[in-house]
């Protein structure tokens, strides 16, 4: 008789008898020098000891439940975030060659500027919301009117990929830098060139203008920041101490203090009166991607290691960790009210985080382009400082806010909703790209509040 191999399979069984694989992890630092193993212990360890560590880090399967699912909001990598004065609306640019806003108080896509040169990379508005600029791989800045959507200008910028944009505080001036190793100033509304900045010795990644419009700093993957007079641009000075590519700078709100972040991990806190080190913290495990002012004293930094952390100043105290990406941490901007904090990811996920709980609020997503088994529960909570109504939506599983109302709660091939009263004709719904079957049995009344695939989800009538 002829032995096979010996099979080995693992599985996760859920508490509802739904299964998955489980992750497996490497054993980097297994003291071969120590031991010998044999062909059993060894094959013992390649599949029993992942098993422990990935049951150990879900510490319960059958209480957890199944990893939550990625929400889409690009079909690309989020590289640009920008929210406008009002706190109401989200404009978002992705390597899919795409700009979408966002309304923030309904969750919903608005609209798609028709972008289609290349990569977007970074996005501004002029003062007051009139103007959105984008800034494009193909070497290009598109301006275009935020009111009916249209393009006024394509401007020829740069060599190369423009990699950042910023926009002086009383709106006169635009400054963009590109990988062609230059920073350019162009004078707004028309878009015509003003100076050009020479200096950096490689990729000029990331710009940052100082509140009182005076100081311009850059970042560059030279491992420099510069810092810049405006509106004349002369050099006032070269901030070396990062040891990897700078990729993003931010000054704190009373301008005095510069804080960069590089592909080391690291923030540096930079003094501006002197231009020397305040602080350098060892911020993340991974390439620090983004950096942002995230409410009165706080800024929040992400990195490739899928996290934001928030940080107070002056100090550059660590506060909290936001965990809750799927992929890497390319971008990030805050409301004006500084409560919430929004971050994009290399994977396309747009996630709204409360800066006061530090918790995972709302994730931004467009049906259309997510998967048909990405399911998600929606909420709506009422906020009684501004009056506003705002609708949330959160991967399954995930808890709802006390005093918060579910607004999505459909199951595949069921839906049960409250009678109708027969004097009373339920409002259209709204247009969906599809519903799911359910049937019309009658109900006790009431709501339930579980999960549907958020392309198909059916909204729930109220009844007075």
């Amino acid at each position: 008789m002829t032995r096979g191999e010996p099979h080995f399979e693992l599985q996760r069984v859920y508490a509802g008898g739904s299964r998955s694989q489980p992750r497996l992890f490497p054993v980097p630092c297994f003291p071969w020098a120590r031991a010998r193993p044999d062909r059993r212990t060894v094959l013992g360890t390649a599949v029993g000891f992942p098993a422990l560590l990935a049951l150990l880090s879900d510490r319960s399967s059958a209480q957890n439940g199944p990893t939550k699912a990625v929400l889409r909001a690009h079909r690309g990598a989020v590289y640009a975030l920008r929210v406008s004065r009002d706190g109401r609306t989200l404009y978002s640019g992705s390597d899919d060659k795409t700009v979408r806003v966002w309304d923030l108080l309904s969750g919903q896509l608005k609209g798609e500027p028709g972008i289609q040169r290349g990569e977007v990379y970074e996005l501004v508005t002029t003062p007051g919301d009139a103007v959105l600029g984008a800034a494009l791989s193909d070497g290009s800045i598109q301006l275009w009117a935020i009111q009916d959507g249209k393009l006024l200008r394509t401007i020829s910028a740069h060599g190369s990929r423009v990699l950042s944009l910023a926009v002086t505080p009383d709106g006169a001036s635009l400054v963009s830098a590109s990988a062609d190793r230059k920073v350019k100033i162009w004078s707004l509304p028309d878009g015509s060139p003003r100076a050009t900045l020479e200096g950096h010795q490689d990729d000029v990644r990331c710009l940052a203008i100082s509140t009182d419009g005076r100081t311009l700093a850059s970042g560059s993957r030279d491992r420099t920041v510069r810092l810049w007079s405006l509106p004349d641009g002369a050099s006032l000075g070269v901030l070396k101490a990062h040891e990897d590519p700078v990729s993003g700078v931010v000054f704190s709100a009373d301008g005095t203090a510069l804080i960069s972040c590089a592909g080391d991990g690291s923030l540096i806190l930079w003094s501006i009166a002197d231009l020397s080190v305040t602080k350098t913290v060892s911020a993340h495990a991974r390439d620090v991607n983004a950096i942002a002012l995230a409410g009165p004293g706080l800024v929040a930094s992400g990195s490739d290691d899928k996290t934001i952390k928030l940080w107070r100043l002056p100090g550059l105290d660590a506060v909290a960790t936001l965990v809750g990406h799927e992929g890497a941490v390319t971008a990030l901007a805050s409301l004006p009210d500084g409560k919430t904090v929004i971050s994009g990811d290399l994977k396309g996920s747009i996630i709204l985080w409360d800066v006061a709980s530090h918790k995972l609020r709302s994730y931004l997503f467009d049906p259309a382009i997510n998967e048909r088994s990405a399911t998600g529960v929606t909420y709506i909570s009422h906020d009684k400082v501004t009056g506003q109504t705002i609708t949330y939506t959160l991967p399954c599983g995930s808890p709802i806010p006390p005093g918060s109302t579910c607004v999505c709660n459909c199951v595949p091939g069921r839906y049960e909703p409250a009678p109708v009263p027969a004097s009373k004709t339920p409002a259209a719904s709204p247009s969906y790209p599809s519903y799911p079957t359910y049937s019309s049995s009658p109900s006790t009344g009431g709501t339930i509040c579980t999960c549907d695939k958020v392309c198909t989800c059916v909204p729930v009538y109220q009844y007075p």
